[in-house]
């Protein structure tokens, strides 16, 4: 089963910054505790390699940074001194969260990512300057041919549909919020908070411009092959200066197929190209199939415009890093009356079901929901490890707009099944109870 994350859409405000004076701004949880990030210390040497100091080599090299060893914490305490570089993972905000000093990524350097088994994003808080001059990866994966798997998405994306093998063994729809659904006879296309048309065609770009929640791109279908894993997210927030010569890339993975591409997110003081000629640095959320950028600065001196071109707005003097207490959020909270646990991992394997039911067929499903207006609608949609989708309406059963419950009743087949529920505010474009474009609460 999907687990709780909070979702709110608003409309963006778009700004032309003006350049200001440097002055440090406050990252919440910047304490430095999990020390600097650079070739040094991703090779595993000395843990207090200074950032800026030259690698160990001129050759291109990648590193990968394992999320599945961050300490279960909350994200604003230290990381502890024996797990220094580790970061922490919380579910409440579901994201891996590392507290660095510096980070210097060197032009001969990429960064990949093995993703945490909760598949949660990434969020990097720096209480020092930012040099990014090499490559940060957090593409999707392609699907793998000839099996029945599930492509893996970048951290905080979700899995693309597994292929068709045969009519005992066909396809499934994509991942994710806005998952690709079955489709038997035309390529499929995954779209966050929207579907595609009635031919499989390409969706618009999808997505939020604030980048809160800070969420990933959906798994994409293909009737003759898997689909592709989509992008992953990220949050770089920086007390100080944020330089990019390089590139950030959270591209849907391709399998002719793909995933939608991810969400990158900036924060800083001053966020700038290189400063020396031909030094640009690239943000890039999907080449076909977009995500969104945003890059939030009191300074921006950034020459590319980015792809899809980045929302912009002014850090002020406090980071603002996760959606509003008060945002809305919904929760699956029993499946056939079982209950679901608070971080469910939707590993569609034995052992590791979130929730086993006891038999096959018609279960309700109860939703609980926080501050979501009772006028609002909530779904809950299932994909099946193989087989065709399925949305279903939920309806109101008790509560107030503070906290309420909903049910609705869904044909849960045999085999392993992921659900997740959503909550969005109906209107003309929405009477599909498909789209989200004002705003919503989603259940990962």
């Amino acid at each position: 089963m999907n687990r709780l994350s909070k979702a709110i859409v608003l409309s963006a405000l778009i700004l032309t910054i003006a350049g200001q004076s440097k002055a440090d701004i406050i990252v919440p949880g910047a304490d430095g505790s999990d020390g600097p990030l650079n070739c040094g210390t991703l090779a595993g040497l000395n843990p207090d390699w200074a950032c800026g100091v030259a690698c160990p080599t001129t050759a291109p090299v990648t590193y990968t940074i394992d999320l599945s060893r961050a300490v279960p914490l909350t994200w604003d305490m230290a990381s502890p001194l024996a797990t220094r570089g580790r970061g922490v993972y919380d579910y409440n905000k579901w994201a891996v969260v590392f507290k660095y000093s510096c980070i210097d990524i060197p032009a001969n350097v990429t960064i990949v990512f093995k993703n945490h088994p909760s598949r949660a994003p990434v969020v990097w808080l720096v209480s020092g300057d930012v040099n990014i001059a090499g490559t940060i990866s957090l593409d999707g994966q392609p699907g793998t041919f000839g099996v029945s798997t599930f492509a893996e998405p970048g951290p905080g994306g979700f899995r693309g549909g597994s292929q068709y093998l045969s009519e005992a063994s066909p396809q499934s729809a994509g991942l994710g919020p806005g998952g690709a659904p079955f489709c038997q006879e035309y390529p499929s296309f995954a779209v966050q908070y929207g579907n595609v048309n009635a031919n499989c065609a390409e969706p618009p770009i999808y997505g939020n411009s604030r980048v809160v929640p800070l969420i990933g791109g959906s798994g994409g279908v293909h009737y003759a092959g898997p689909g592709g894993g989509g992008g992953g997210a990220i949050l770089i927030a920086s007390k100080s200066t944020i330089t990019l010569s390089g590139l950030i890339s959270s591209d849907g993975g391709h399998t002719g197929l793909q995933g939608t591409g991810g969400a990158i997110r900036l924060i800083a003081d001053v966020v700038r190209d290189a400063p020396l000629p031909n030094m640009v640095g690239r943000l890039r959320a999907g080449d076909v199939l977009q995500g969104r950028i945003r890059v939030e600065a009191n300074t921006r001196q950034l020459a590319d415009l980015g792809s899809p071109p980045y929302t912009v707005d002014i850090s002020g003097t406090t980071a603002s890093l996760w959606p509003d207490d008060t945002a809305p959020t919904v929760r699956l909270k029993t499946i056939g009356g079982q209950l679901v646990n608070t971080d469910p991992r939707a590993s569609l394997d034995i052992p590791g079901a979130d929730v086993t039911v006891p038999n096959q067929g018609s279960q309700l499903v109860v939703i609980e929901a926080e501050n979501v207006p009772l006028d609002w609608a909530v779904v809950v949609r299932m994909v099946p490890r193989q087989g065709a989708d399925l949305t279903a309406q939920a309806a109101y059963l008790s509560g107030t707009e503070a906290l309420s419950t909903w049910y609705a009743t869904l044909p849960v087949p045999s085999g392993f099944s992921v659900l997740q529920a959503r909550a969005y505010k109906p209107t003309a474009e929405t009477a599909n109870a498909e789209g989200e474009p004002d705003a919503n609460g989603l259940n990962r």
